[in-house]
């Protein structure tokens, strides 16, 4: 019997990793008054999405290695979308602030009263709101959203190669 772990355990990791940065973006908010940008929100929708594909994928048996590559792509759409949007936001904050764009209206109006398409070109253009720097262990939250969606980027490619078939329990 190997000591490899299955790649149902590492989509359990990646759950678990989701649940937790879910939980801290709403502790966040609620407890400690951080006010989310659209950017944030659209990190928080990322690693929700990537949580529940990797909760959805945990009940799938992970045997074949095709299906580790598909359960990994399943899991890279979501958490590049977070990384785009975590990397854009950086970029925001670095920017001097003659440079910095103006605030405009809040994700909800945007939402009402555009194509989706609209709002994606529209938060990536970025605001005013976005480029406000808030840290946790003076680190800035969306580098602490980057190191996540990195983390559950390396577990879903990793996982594929250094895991067991799984456990097989009919004969």
């Amino acid at each position: 019997m190997s000591k490899n772990p299955t790649y149902n355990f590492v989509l359990a990791i990646i759950f678990f990793i989701c649940l937790l940065g879910t939980g801290a973006s709403f502790l966040l908010q609620y407890v400690f008054n951080y006010n989310p940008c659209p950017l944030c929100i659209f990190q928080r929708i990322a690693v929700m999405t990537t949580g529940l594909v990797a909760f959805i994928l945990l009940l799938i048996p992970q045997q074949k290695n095709i299906t580790k590559i598909i359960s990994a792509v399943l899991i890279l759409i979501p958490s590049a979308f977070g990384i785009t949007s975590a990397v854009r936001q950086i970029y925001l904050q670095h920017l001097p602030a003659d440079q910095v764009p103006s605030c405009g209206p809040g994700l909800n109006f945007l939402v009402e009263n555009n194509s989706y398409f609209t709002v994606l070109q529209k938060v990536f253009n970025g605001s005013g709101k976005c480029a406000v720097v808030e840290k946790l262990f003076y680190v800035p939250l969306p580098v602490w959203s980057l190191i996540m969606f990195i983390v559950i980027v390396l577990l879903a490619i990793l996982g594929i190669y250094f895991t067991d078939k799984g456990q097989t329990y009919y004969k």
